[in-house]
Parts: structure tokens; sequence; C-alpha cells
């Protein structure tokens, strides 16, 4: 009878060493495994019947069985087929998520080309599933990024250059892709963005409100401890990382870290973040100049330019980059009108930051110009003239006031609020363009009639009559965000809020001198009206639980203060403004109040000082209110009073000596005297 084949028949493994059988034993270790007979074809190979249906080696017993002595060969080559079919695995379910994008089309590093962050190393995996554990339910994931209108803030509204607002928002629902949480394989850069967009929402979220977030997530904190415990925690293990952040996906998460800063009242922690965004911009190379218009690493870096540069005009700090390295002109028109105005206002934005530190160069405690070939008010105009074509170079459609509401849907209150917060921000450049001069005149101490300041002053009355229509436009645009936001709670519209109000309210303290001849006298109680409605709103922000509310408190015991300096303005009080000693450079802090005065900050010149100014016994068609010295045709901005102490008795510290009138009522004759005027 034949006989099982031995190891080197078929494709069993060739084994040295014999096994010594029991007499009688024919079947194979197949057949003996399956407990079934053996059978062989007669005059055919050693092959079994069963064996040789299947085609498999028939080994016969009498040498080791396969099954129970795998080689090692075999057993890794098992593991590997396994581990390529969980990595394929991987790569389908990975296909189907947002995958973290490398700066395409900007030029080489000087390093070995970065691979790929979807590839995530080894030391990041464990990172990534302790991020995933810290998710609070998707469901309330979604609730929180809802109630807290996350998707309709102000910034948020810029993050997409060239589809209009109502189709972004409308595709991300629909896909479900804003409330979705990152993967556990996903890129870490991925659960910190999340993270610092649930700490937004959690920011914007009223806790008097029915919603409750910190029961959902069951956490002991409160919605303002769980908000800032996501972005420390986002920080510490992502964003604080440069090799994490190196990329555009990284850029944006720290545009969103610096939000949340702002939000916070914390001003300089999201400009140093914006600086490290815009110098990590750099490194990978941005900008680029093959990078095409309306990519999203062209918009990514006009975002860093354009917050940094209109944060730097909050602090009064010089911007840092160039408009060369900013806007692509040939494009521009391009682009639609309201992200057309939206680079157009970054590069003016910095060409009023240029401007206003070579002003802080001048010495403007002795009002001498260190740099007498400056032409500053000529920059100013040239300006001006830049903010008067970038108005006419849009529909006129795009100046209509939108109106806001709860009952408007997502999509269209997302379009609505890019229109408004374009439409400030041209007003507010204006103001801040022209509201230096603004202070120069009210602090001219010696107040001259029309007819004899024209001779001596330069003519600054433009800019004081173009500021207040703006400053009524940016504070009817604030004010509408009422009607879909009970409480102001973006920093920034409460900065800009803050800014038109005193503005305006200077220029009706200005006015007051003029008498009868006040052209501002008949739209005033409108203006205190919408003043008024601002220090309301603050007032609900200041009963809130909100990150702002110390600040809050503080701009509206201002505008109460200066508000109230304003009407005593109006029954006859003449009031001044001088920069207080030592002041140049103060910070963001507003200020206080001391006796019938008030002081506050404005940036780049210091601390402004409104007081109530003394009345010699001159003339009526003379000098009204002053100090000793007459701002010349090349005057500074502004003027001060070197020995004023603002807390101590102003009254008497202001008090003119019978030399001091002398030496005014002097130079208010020689302003009358032709033969002088006309000389050189």
């Amino acid at each position: 009878m034949p006989t099982a084949s031995s190891p080197a028949s078929g494709h069993s493994p060739s084994v040295s060493k014999r096994r010594k059988i029991r007499k009688g034993t024919f079947s194979c270790w197949e057949c003996k495994h399956r407990k079934r007979r053996c059978v062989f074809e007669p005059l055919k190979d050693s092959t079994c019947v069963y064996c040789q249906s299947r085609g498999i080696p028939c080994v016969s017993q009498e040498h080791a069985d396969p099954r129970s002595h795998s080689s090692d060969g075999q057993i890794s080559e098992r593991i590997c087929h396994v581990e390529s079919l969980v990595n394929q695995l991987i790569r389908q379910r990975d296909s189907c998520q947002p995958q973290v994008q490398p700066v395409i089309g900007v030029r080489d590093r000087a390093s070995s080309p970065r691979p790929r962050e979807a590839s995530i190393s080894f030391p990041f995996q464990q990172l990534c599933k302790s991020l995933a554990a810290l998710f609070p339910h998707p469901n309330t994931t979604a609730l929180i990024l809802t109630k807290g209108r996350f998707f309709s803030l102000p910034f948020e509204t810029c993050r997409s250059p060239l589809r209009d607002q109502s189709a972004v928002c409308s595709g991300l629902a629909q896909s479900g892709d804003v409330f979705r949480l990152p993967y556990s394989t996903s890129h870490p850069i991925q659960f910190a963005q999340k993270l610092i967009q649930l700490a937004l929402g959690l920011q914007q979220l009223d806790l008097a409100s029915c919603l409750h977030p910190q029961l959902q997530l069951e956490q002991k904190w409160s919605t303002g401890d769980s908000a800032r415990r996501y972005v420390d925690l986002a920080v510490s293990h992502v964003t604080s990382q440069d090799a994490l952040v190196d990329s555009l996906d990284g850029l944006d998460t720290l545009l969103l870290q610096a939000r949340y800063h702002l939000n916070s009242g914390e001003l300089r922690s999201a400009w140093l973040i914006f600086r490290r965004a815009l110098s990590i911009a750099q490194l990978i190379g941005l900008p680029s100049r093959n990078e095409q218009a309306g990519s999203r690493a062209e918009s990514l870096w006009v975002q860093l330019v354009y917050n940094d540069r209109f944060l730097s005009l909050m602090l009064g700090l010089p911007c840092a980059v160039k408009d060369l390295e900013l806007l692509n002109w040939q494009a521009l028109d391009t682009y639609p009108p309201l992200r057309k105005l939206y680079r157009i206002h970054s590069v003016i934005a910095g060409r009023i930051i240029v401007r206003n530190v070579r002003l802080q160069h001048y010495n403007l405690l002795s009002q001498r110009q260190l740099d007498t070939t400056y032409d500053h008010y000529g920059v100013t105009r040239g300006i001006n003239d830049e903010l008067r074509k970038s108005a006419r170079s849009v529909p006129i459609d795009c100046w209509k006031v939108p109106t806001l509401n709860n009952t408007l849907l997502d999509t269209d209150k997302m379009d609505r609020i890019s229109m408004l917060v374009t439409q400030m921000h041209q007003y507010y450049l204006v103001i801040l363009l022209h509201q230096p001069y603004l202070l120069l005149q009210l602090s001219n101490h010696t107040y001259f009639s029309p007819s004899a300041i024209s001779p001596i002053l330069p003519d600054y009355s433009y800019s004081r009559h173009v500021v207040v229509p703006a400053s009524r436009e940016v504070l009817s645009r604030c004010l509408e965000f009422r009607n879909i936001r009970p409480i102001l709670s973006y920093r920034g519209l409460e900065h800009k809020a803050f800014v038109a109000a005193v503005t305006l309210l200077l220029s009706h303290i200005l006015g007051h001198r003029s008498g009868s001849e006040n052209v501002l006298e008949h739209q005033r109680p409108q203006d205190l009206a919408m003043i008024q409605q601002a220090i309301d709103t603050l007032d609900e922000l200041c009963t809130s639980n909100d990150p702002n509310r110390d600040s809050a408190i503080q701009t509206r015991d201002l505008l109460s203060k200066l508000l109230s300096i304003e009407a005593e303005a109006a029954d006859g009080i003449i009031y001044i403004s001088c920069i207080e000693k030592d002041s140049v450079g103060s910070d963001d802090a507003l200020c206080g109040t001391s006796h019938q005065g008030l002081k506050f900050s404005i940036p780049y010149f210091g601390v402004i000082c409104v007081i109530p100014g003394p009345v010699p016994n001159l003339q009526n068609d003379g000098l009204l209110a002053g100090s000793a010295q007459a701002t010349g045709p090349q005057g500074l901005l502004p003027s001060t009073l070197t020995q004023l102490e603002f807390d101590c008795g102003l009254n008497s510290q202001l008090a003119l000596s019978s030399n001091l009138q002398a030496e005014m009522q002097l130079l208010y004759d020689w302003s009358l005297e032709p033969n002088v005027l006309n000389e050189g």
C-alpha cells in the first residue's frame, strides 16, 4: 500500500530528522487532525486523495507535524501580512477625513523636505490619544458651538476669503465637519484647533441662560474656567511646540488662539501670538509670489498681517510687515468687493501706524520738531485720499447698513456681519487718521477767534469735520450688534465703540467754544442719545460674567464722566486737553478721573488729560483759555502742561499769573498787527 509522502514531495518544508511511528500507521498529519481515513489511489503518487483534492502537502506522521512547529519566518510573514491589512484600513479611513495641508507652492526650505504632517510619528500617537479623551460628547460639542454663536463671531466671517459666507456656512452645516471631533489618528494640531474652538464657543455663552455647559461636560468648572482649561491644554501640548504649528493648519490654530486672548481682554498676549505666527509663516515660505490669489496660504498671510496691524493700532505699537510683502495689486480687482476692502484696509492701517510712529519721535513736551522735513499733515491727507478711493472702488450697495436680528438664518447672518465689520473698519480708520488733529485743536490753550487764528495756525479744520460723521458711522454699526448679541462679548467692538464715542464727545466739547456758531449743535441730541445707548449696552456687559466685564466697567464710567464734561462745556465752561507728563508709551489701560478732570490713554500719544481751563480777563475776541505757548505753524500734537500735577488742586495749578496774562495779551496784539504778519 502506498504510504504518505515524504517532506520532499509537494510543498512541505524539509525536515532532517524522521520520527518513529507506531506499526500500522499510514495516515498523513492532515487526515489525522481531521479524524478521517487517509485513502490513497492505487498505482498513483504518494499523496492521499484528500490532500490532493485540496492541493495541500501530504506529510506522513513519520515527520514532524507542520502545524505544531511553524518556523519563525512563517510567523513573521503572517504578522507582516496582518499589519499590512491594518495599515490599508487606516489609510482608507484617513482618506475620508480632512488632512493637515502642508504649504504648497512656497520656496524650498534649507533643510531636507518636510514630511507630510498627516503621518504621525510615534511620540505623538500617545499625545493624540490623550487629547482625544479630553473632548466632551459630540452632541455637547455641537451644542457649545451652536449656542455660543462661534460661527457668527465677527472674526470668524473672514476665514473664507473668496466664497461668500452663506455658501461656507451652509456647506459646513451639511457636511457636519464643524461639529465632528478629530479621529484618534489625526494630527495633534487638529485636536488643538477644536479645543480652542470649544473655548471660543464657551466664551460667548451667557451663564444666565438655560444652557449650562459645565453640566453637559460633567465638569466641576464654570463655563469660563472650562474655556480657559481647553486653551491651556491646547497651548501646553500642541501650539507651544514650533514643530507642530509649522503648517497652514498650525497658523490657523494660532489665529484662533490669539482671538481667544483678544476677547478675554489680554491684548498683549494676542499681539505676541500674531507676531509668532507671522514669524512661522515667513519660515515656511509665506508670502510667495507664486501663490495664487485667494488661495488658503495667501488668505492666511493677509489675515495675520491684518490682525497684527489692527491690534498694533489698539496698543500703539509698530507693525511687523512692509506693504510690499502684503498685497498683490494686480490681483486686487479679482476679489469680491468686501475682500478687496479687507486687503486695502490692511495697507492703510500700516501707513497710519508708520505715521504715528514718526509722530512719536517728536518732542511732545517742548513742542519742538526733531524732524522738520517730515510733513505729517501732508502724509495724513495722502492717506485720506486713499481711503476715499477705496470707498469708491466698490459698488454703492456695499455701503448699505445691514440689519441684524435673531430671526435671521446663520447663513444670512454671517454675510451681514461681514459687511458690517468691513464698513465699520473703513470709518474706524478715518477716525484714527484724523483724531490726533482733533486733540491738537482741543489742546490749543490760546484760543483765537476765527479771524485771527488762520494766519498763525495750520488749518486742521478738515480733520475736525471729518471725524464727526465717521464716529457716528462706527458707533451706529457697533450698536447694531446688540440686536443679535444682548451682551457685547467681542472686545474689538467695545474698543471701536469707545474710540468713536470719545471722538464724538471731544468734537462737541471743542465745538462749544464757538458759541452760537457751533455747527454741531443741531446734531448734538442725536449724538448724545447714541452714546447713551452705548453706555446702556456696556451696563448689560457689566452685570454679566463676561471676560470683558472689568474693561466694560472702566469704559462705561469713563464715557459717563466725559458725557458730564460735555454737558458742562455746553453750559459755557471751557475744557482743554494736554498730555500727562512722562506718559508717552503708556499701556492701553483706561485711566481714571480726578476732581473736575478726566484722563484716558490714546495709543501712540500717551495719556490725554481733559481739564477745565482758566478764563483770563481778556477781550472777547481774544484768548479764552491757555498756556504760555501758542502752537506755531509747525506745531505738534498735542501740547502739554509740563508743570501740571493732575491729581493736586487743578484750579490752583491752572491759575494764570499776571505776567503770563500780559504775555498772552502781547501775543494777541501781535497776531492782529498786519505789518508783523506780512514780514518774511
